[in-house]
C-alpha cells in the first residue's frame, strides 16, 4: 500500500478515494469519503491512511490493524465501524468543490489531529501499509540522511 502526497493531492494505490486541497483555501483539504468536511493536512493524511488500510479485506475487531483503525477513526471523530463503512464506499461525486454544509467558518472548520506528517523530497509521503509500532503507537520509518 502506498499513499502519494503532494502539495495539492493525496492518492492511494489501494482505494479510489482522494484528498484534494480545497479551492481558495491554503490549508484546507477535502477527502472524498468525508464529503462536506474541511480538514487540515494532517487529518486529511489520517483519513487517507484509514481509507488505504480499510481497503484490506478481513478487517475485524481482533485483526492486528484494528487498534490503529480505532485510533485513526477517533482522530476523525468517527467510530471504527462507521469509518470503515464510509471509507469502503465509492468516492462521493459532487458538482461543487465547496462543502455541502455551506461556507466554512472563519477558522475553516478544520479538524486538527496533531499527527505529524513526514515529508520527503518533493513533498511526498510513502506509507508502506505495514505500520511500524512500539507499544501500539505508530512510528515513522527513518529515511537515510543525505550523503549516506
Amino acid at each position: 500500500m502506498t499513499l502519494t502526497i503532494t502539495d495539492h493531492l493525496m492518492t492511494s494505490d489501494h482505494t479510489a478515494h482522494t484528498a484534494r486541497l480545497a479551492p481558495g483555501h491554503q490549508h484546507a483539504w477535502h477527502v472524498s469519503w468525508l464529503p462536506g468536511q474541511l480538514l487540515d493536512r494532517n487529518t486529511a493524511t489520517t483519513a487517507m491512511i484509514f481509507a488505504d488500510t480499510a481497503a484490506t479485506t478481513g478487517l475485524h475487531p481482533g485483526h492486528r490493524l484494528w487498534p490503529h483503525l480505532q485510533g485513526w477513526a477517533a482522530e476523525l471523530g468517527l467510530t471504527t465501524h462507521d469509518a470503515i463503512t464510509r471509507a469502503s464506499g465509492p468516492p462521493e461525486k459532487t458538482s461543487s468543490p465547496e462543502p455541502a454544509s455551506g461556507a466554512p467558518s472563519p477558522d475553516l472548520g478544520l479538524r486538527r489531529s496533531g499527527q505529524p506528517v513526514m515529508e520527503g523530497d518533493g513533498g511526498q509521503l510513502a506509507y508502506d501499509g505495514e505500520p511500524h509500532t512500539t507499544d501500539g503507537c505508530l512510528l515513522p520509518v527513518a529515511e537515510p540522511e543525505a550523503g549516506q
